[in-house]
């Protein structure tokens, strides 16, 4: 894979990991420090060596770097000399401007760079770093790694007069989950068509919007979906999917989380919350009392104190034991994570609230076999 040092200021961490991550993603092996150097490593001596091992530079500027003296600019220093030393023509350092500031001389009179704040920019570097992989006859492989799964992302999306929709999906690729691994794409590209075909509105409906009061048209409705694998191992396969939908002349848009879980040993199979259990009235009354609980405390956590008669009754409604209270769930190693929609458990602002239990505490109730043993084979 190519190798990609990332260089860039403590200030800027958090911002710089969503480019790590998107690297990774995208099929390549970046290096970042706070990721990559273990407690008590010597600074001086793992990041030089690192960015000399590394193909590609990428220069993450900012008023923070390029004013900052220290190790960010040794590493600056150490990239325009890779750079130099390197075949003409090939592509060794890449300078990416966050925010605006002064790109230092010796960067700006060599090399173009890439100005992020602007929409699109970084759609710019990728290509960029796929050519620096033919360059040195590097393998691509792109997708996020989840369990014996690589998982890609895919969009369907469409517009029409007054409005818009944006559908991504999953598709999976195994070799060792060949089989699931199709029918698992099939289920979530088939679900976004399904979707984009059951937002588009009928001709004569899309063509004849209403207008205000003052003669201009209402903003455009949009509908947006999204997926992502929580938990994946050589047996479950847990995904979260949300949907948002904003209509024209509403507050905000909503939202709704929509959690799937699969078996994937033989074939796909779906389960639900309530197959877990084997004695599922008591399971029922368990997860209830332990959601209430912790909502409570996440409260007090967050206010400073315990929920008011207004909260806890609208914490209390959100989770009567029922299972159609807690069908938004998704599995882990240890346990399961209940998701709750919007307005469920607390007022629109507080977002979807989560509540974790361990298998521990259901310990008594889950079923010996099935979902709950096979979460925790690896």
């Amino acid at each position: 894979m190519l190798k990609v040092f990332i260089s860039y200021a403590s200030e800027d961490e958090e911002v710089v990991l969503t480019y790590w991550q998107r690297l990774r993603d995208a099929g390549f092996e970046p290096w970042i420090s706070c990721r990559a150097v273990s407690p008590g490593a010597v600074w001086p001596r793992v990041i030089p060596d690192a960015l000399k091992m590394s193909d590609v530079v990428l220069l993450f500027m900012s008023p923070r770097s390029v004013n900052k003296p220290g190790m960010v600019q040794l590493e600056m220093r150490q990239a325009m000399a890779k750079q130099q030393s390197a075949p003409e023509g090939q592509i060794t350092v890449i300078p990416l401007v966050l925010e605006p500031c002064t790109v230092p001389g010796e960067v700006a009179d060599l090399l173009q760079f890439v100005r992020l704040s602007d929409v699109g920019e970084w759609d710019r570097v990728i290509p960029q770093l796929e050519i620096a992989a033919q360059q040195r006859n590097v393998k691509i492989v792109s997708g996020s790694s989840h369990g014996p799964f690589r998982v890609k992302e895919g969009v369907i999306e469409d517009s029409w007069h007054g409005g818009s929709a944006r559908f991504e999906y999953l598709t999976f690729e195994s070799e060792t989950h060949a089989e699931a691994a199709i029918e698992l794409s099939d289920y979530f590209r088939g679900g976004a068509r399904q979707s984009m075909i059951a937002a588009r509105p009928l001709p004569w409906v899309a063509n004849r919007r209403e207008l205000r009061h003052d003669g201009s048209e209402w903003p455009e409705d949009e509908e947006q979906g999204a997926a992502v694998v929580v938990f994946a191992n050589s047996a479950i396969v847990s995904v979260e999917s949300s949907r948002w939908q904003y209509s024209s002349g509403a507050a905000h848009g909503n939202g709704v989380l929509i959690t799937h879980n699969f078996l994937v040993t033989e074939r796909v199979t779906e389960f639900t919350l309530e197959s877990l259990f084997e004695r599922q009235e008591e399971a029922l009354q368990l997860i209830s009392d332990s959601c209430r609980t912790a909502l409570a405390q996440q409260h007090w956590e967050i206010w400073g104190s315990m929920p008011d008669e207004a909260a806890s009754e609208w914490i209390n409604s959100g989770t009567e034991p029922e299972w159609s209270n807690f069908q938004a769930f998704t599995m882990s190693d240890d346990g399961i994570l209940i998701r709750f929609q919007s307005y469920q458990v607390a007022p629109y602002a507080s977002g979807t609230p989560q509540v974790a239990i361990s298998f521990f505490t259901l310990r008594d109730v889950v079923r010996s076999t099935g979902p709950v043993a096979l979460a925790r084979v690896e």
